[in-house]
């Protein structure tokens, strides 16, 4: 092994960042070209010239080190404190909520150190290497609401569960995986509108038979959004927005008599809640009491009750 070689692997044994191992060895070994290029027309043989050019380099160690400072992974640390911030503000409702809350904390705990132990995860991961696993993560997703579909064993408010154990499987879970997958088609160049249409409504399909409106409405609104920074022009954005609004509205009034009652009251609910007072209605009509008594800061002496208040 000749001394550029033994130089460049001292150099890069100080680094820890592989990413940056492979640039440095690449930006190095041009320096070194380039210098042994010059010690050549100085008159100097090529081992005598490649020799002088490794000298002039300095202490492989030292460089090294100097270069893994340079190249060493910075952590968004105003990402953290945000993450963090949210992590904080979810046991706000669980303090409030009297002995109930203590019974929820202990799964609120355990959730979160989950959650913290899969960021704190990506965080060391490249997880640029996933940009073209969209296709992985479309599958789980759809493959979760098919579970959903034929497999669910138990259902609250018309919404189908499936029940493992302490596990529950519902269909709001496959939205991250579907995010995700979103993510790397629309930083894919080769996709193409007609594409984009049967991807999007193969899942949007399966969440309207699951039912699940409020999750179907959360993913269209979640594609549609990512869709503005996707490969595709900003005419073609806006078209392909016009015309899903246009099919929407259309398909809301058709689609009207399909829908279950428990859904159409919930919507008839949400537009006039006195109607609906003794059912649907009760919730909002009982939020807008308690927001309009309660002022900025609320009243501690004074607990309300609020059906299923950790998440409402």
């Amino acid at each position: 092994m000749n001394k550029k070689h033994v130089f460049l692997n001292e150099v890069i044994a100080q680094i820890k960042s592989k990413e940056a191992k492979k640039y440095v060895a690449s930006e190095l070994s041009f320096h070194l070209k380039e210098a042994k290029k010059v010690w050549v027309e100085k008159g100097l043989t090529g081992t005598e010239a490649e020799e002088k050019a490794v000298e002039q380099m300095g202490s492989p160690i030292k460089l090294g080190q100097q270069l893994n400072k340079l190249h060493r992974p910075r952590v968004d640390w105003v990402l953290v404190i945000l993450l963090m911030t949210i992590f904080g503000l979810g046991f706000l409702p669980i303090f409030s909520i009297g002995d109930m809350g203590e019974y929820l904390l202990v799964s609120k705990v355990i959730i979160t150190l989950i959650s913290c132990a899969a960021a704190l995860g990506m965080m060391l991961m490249d997880y640029r290497k996933f940009k073209k696993q969209g296709w992985l993560f479309y599958s789980i997703g759809a493959l979760i609401l098919l579970v959903l579909r034929l497999f669910s064993n138990i259902t609250i408010n018309g919404l189908p569960l499936l029940r493992i154990g302490p596990l529950t499987i519902e269909s709001i879970m496959s939205l991250p995986f579907f995010f995700l997958a979103w993510a790397s088609f629309f930083n894919n160049k080769r996709l193409r509108v007609w594409q984009f249409i049967v991807l999007f409504f193969l899942p949007f399909i399966l969440l309207f038979t699951v039912p699940s409106i409020s999750t179907t409405y959360i993913y269209t609104i979640m594609v549609f959004s990512m869709l503005w920074w996707s490969q595709f022009s900003r005419k073609m954005v806006l078209s392909i927005w016009g015309v899903f609004v246009s099919c929407f509205l259309f398909v809301t009034i058709i689609s009207w008599k399909f829908l279950g009652f428990y859904q159409k009251d919930r919507l008839l609910a949400y537009l006039n809640p006195e109607k609906y007072s003794d059912g649907p209605g009760f919730m909002i009509i009982r939020m807008k009491e308690l927001l309009s008594t309660a002022g900025w800061f609320g009243h501690p002496m004074n607990k309300e009750f609020i059906p299923v208040a950790h998440t409402n």
